[in-house]
């Protein structure tokens, strides 16, 4: 056979440089074994069926797909797959601005790793599955949850949870009404700060983390501590105090009827002063502090500190 890099049929010129190159189908530096298959496959580059030319480009750029710097194996799945920029099966054009963008999912430039799921989702703003247009405005807006123009960091949470508006997971649509909501938490309008405590949250009334629904109910009663209405400072300690008659901590439902019941130490209706003794003392009759349960036995009893009947 001739020599790939200097014409000779068998050359074995310890001095010609064929003998320092890895032969890109095996591996094996100076591959001249005649049963090897790099001589059967077209270079991926220029086309030449076994291309040995140290001068084509072909040598210097790496495997889309595998990584191999040159991979030129047949049997490597990079030869049947669409570049997503140019649309090219298989692209390897090194001039191709697909090498030169970052994947929005790994965050890897040109990634076209087959089983990242970059190529899996759907674009938040046009809605194309695996969108990687540089063009495409996706890349202008602010992610509703970390602050980051365009943020497609596979990592950030934003992907994670659904829009309080709209429901759509990890909305980032700018349109979308849930940006122009105030934040039941903090008062700030389309509130996305991750930092923010509303997050963290339930919702009182209607039991949904950080409820942000502006026509939930949540928002129009009065915090049974403090008194103000619709109340969710993470200060106040209303959000501390589990309710004596439903057991719920915080209950703020103002169906239950922990409003309605006589407190047993000061007699005052629905009494959740945090500064009455009645939230101290241990009910005498089950144990339970604080016991309001209506159902409890130590209802019947007298006091056995003051000697008057514990609910009248």
């Amino acid at each position: 056979m001739d020599c790939p890099a200097c014409g000779i049929k068998g050359c074995q010129d310890s001095t010609c440089w064929c003998k320092d190159m890895d032969c890109p189908a095996c591996g094996i530096k100076g591959c001249q074994d005649s049963t090897c298959w790099c001589k059967d496959m077209d270079c991926p580059a220029c086309g030449i069926k076994g291309c040995q030319d140290s001068t084509c480009w072909c040598k210097d750029m790496d495997c889309p797909a595998c990584g191999i710097k040159g991979c030129q194996d047949s049997t490597c799945w990079c030869k049947d797959m669409d570049c997503p920029a140019c649309g090219i099966k298989g692209c390897q054009d090194s001039t191709c601005w697909c090498k030169d963008m970052d994947c929005p999912a790994c965050g890897i430039k040109g990634c076209q790793d087959s089983t990242c799921w970059c190529k899996d989702m759907d674009c938040p703003a046009c809605g194309i599955k695996g969108c990687q247009d540089s063009t495409c405005w996706c890349k202008d807006m602010d992610c509703p949850a970390c602050g980051i123009k365009g943020c497609q960091d596979s990592t950030c949470w934003c992907k994670d949870m659904d829009c309080p508006a709209c429901g759509i997971k990890g909305c980032q649509d700018s349109t979308c009404w849930c940006k122009d909501m105030d934040c039941p938490a903090c008062g700030i309008k389309g509130c996305q700060d991750s930092t923010c405590w509303c997050k963290d949250m339930d919702c009182p009334a209607c039991g949904i983390k950080g409820c942000q629904d502006s026509t939930c109910w949540c928002k129009d009663m009065d915090c049974p501590a403090c008194g103000i209405k619709g109340c969710q400072d993470s200060t106040c300690w209303c959000k501390d105090m589990d309710c004596p008659a439903c057991g719920i901590k915080g209950c703020q439902d103002s169906t239950c009827w922990c409003k309605d019941m006589d407190c047993p130490a000061c007699g005052i209706k629905g009494c959740q002063d945090s500064t009455c003794w009645c939230k101290d003392m241990d009910c005498p009759a089950c144990g339970i502090k604080g016991c309001q349960d209506s159902t409890c036995w130590c209802k019947d009893m007298d006091c056995p500190a003051c000697g008057k009947k514990i609910h009248t």
